[in-house]
C-alpha cells in the first residue's frame, strides 16, 4: 500500500536526498535534470520559502516523488517544478514496479492548498506526468515546443560518419585553417580547471548576447551553474570540453553524459575566431566522445534552431500541461 507525503520545508527535502537518489538510479529514464543534486542545486539558488515535494512509498522504500514549489508571482500563486526555467525533461521519478504511483502523486499535487495555476513544462514524450488525467473543476492548457534529437547510429567506421556529408566537408575544411592559426587542443574539463573553463563560456555567451536577455547575464544563474557542474563532475555526469588555441580557450561546450545520452546544454566562442567555426568543431567533439561512451542519442534541448538540423537532429516534441481552477 502506498503512502502519500507532502514535505514543505527544506530540511525535510535535504533528509530525503539518499532515497531521492536511489530512486533516481533505479528510474533508467530518468536524466540529469530530475537528478537530485541538480534539483537540490537550483533550490539553494533559486528557492522560495514555500517548497512541495510530494512522495510515495510503499513500506519504508521510496517510490516516487514529485519535487514542487509555490511562487507568488505579481498576484498569481502558481505551482511549479523545482529546477523550471533551467531545465529541460523534468519530471516526476516513479519507480516501475509499483503500480499508480504517478497517479498517487498527480492526486496529492492538487491537494496543495492555495494555488491557482499549476504549471509542469518540457515532458518529454513517455514522461510520467504524460498519463494522469486532469481531475475535474480544473481547466488545463497543453502546448509543445521542439527538442531536436540526433540518434547515434552504431558504426564500425569513424564517428564523424554519423554527420552529414556537407557537415563532415565543412569540418574537415574548418580544422584544416585552425591548424594554419596555431595550435589547437580539445580538452575535458576537470577540477583543476573547471571554474575557469565555466567563466569562460560566461563570458562568451555575455559577449553574445550582450543585448538581450539570458541566463548568463544573471550572477544567480553563473553561480548555480558552478556549482552544479562541480557536483555533475563528481558523479561522472559533466561533459565539459574546451577547444584552445594556441593556450587560449576559443569554445567551450557544456553538457552531460548519463544512462547512455548525451546533452549539450550550452555553448560559447571567441568571436573572433567565429571563421574557424570553433564551436561548430567543438560540438563535432562532443557528439563522437558520447558515442565512443556508448551513448545512443544526443540530445539538442529545447528550441528548434536552423544549426541543429545541420547535424541531423529530428524533432521530439515536449509537452507543457497547465491546470487552473475553475
Amino acid at each position: 500500500m502506498l503512502s502519500i507525503e507532502l514535505l514543505t520545508n527544506d530540511a525535510e527535502i535535504e533528509r530525503l536526498l539518499p532515497d531521492w537518489s536511489a530512486l533516481w538510479l533505479r528510474d533508467t529514464a530518468a536524466t540529469p535534470f530530475q537528478w537530485p543534486d541538480w534539483l537540490l542545486t537550483w533550490w539553494r539558488h533559486f528557492g522560495t520559502a514555500t517548497p512541495a515535494v510530494v512522495t510515495a512509498r510503499c513500506g519504508e522504500k521510496l517510490v516516487g516523488v514529485l519535487p514542487l514549489y509555490i511562487l507568488d508571482d505579481s498576484g498569481l500563486r502558481k505551482l511549479l517544478p523545482i529546477g523550471v526555467g533551467l531545465s529541460d525533461y523534468l519530471d516526476a521519478l516513479v519507480d516501475d514496479g509499483v503500480e499508480g504511483v504517478i497517479q498517487a502523486l498527480f492526486a496529492e499535487a492538487f491537494q496543495i492548498a492555495g494555488w491557482q495555476e499549476f504549471y509542469f513544462p518540457g515532458l518529454r514524450p513517455g514522461a510520467a506526468l504524460l498519463s494522469p488525467r486532469c481531475p475535474p473543476g480544473i481547466v488545463e492548457t497543453c502546448n509543445e515546443e521542439v527538442c531536436p534529437v540526433l540518434p547515434l547510429a552504431a558504426t564500425t567506421g569513424p564517428q564523424r560518419a554519423i554527420f552529414p556529408g556537407k557537415k563532415r566537408q565543412n569540418l574537415r575544411r574548418a580544422w584544416a585553417q585552425t591548424e594554419l592559426v596555431g595550435r589547437a587542443l580539445f580538452t575535458a574539463a576537470d577540477a583543476t580547471n573547471l571554474e575557469t573553463v565555466m567563466r569562460e563560456l560566461f563570458r562568451f555567451q555575455q559577449e553574445r548576447w550582450r543585448n538581450r536577455s539570458q541566463s548568463c547575464a544573471d550572477p544567480l544563474a553563473c553561480a548555480f551553474h558552478l556549482d552544479a557542474a562541480r557536483r555533475l563532475l563528481a558523479a561522472g555526469m559533466l561533459r565539459l570540453y574546451a577547444l584552445w588555441l594556441d593556450r587560449v580557450i576559443v569554445a567551450v561546450c557544456y553538457g552531460f553524459l548519463a544512462k547512455n545520452l548525451g546533452y549539450a546544454y550550452m555553448s560559447g566562442f571567441d568571436r573572433r575566431f567565429e571563421k574557424l567555426s570553433v564551436g561548430t568543431q567543438l560540438m563535432a567533439y562532443a557528439m563522437e566522445n558520447a558515442m565512443r561512451e556508448g551513448a545512443r542519442e544526443f540530445h539538442l534541448l529545447r528550441g528548434g534552431e536552423a544549426y541543429k538540423y545541420t547535424w541531423g537532429a529530428v524533432d521530439r516534441l515536449n509537452t507543457s500541461r497547465s491546470f487552473r481552477r475553475c
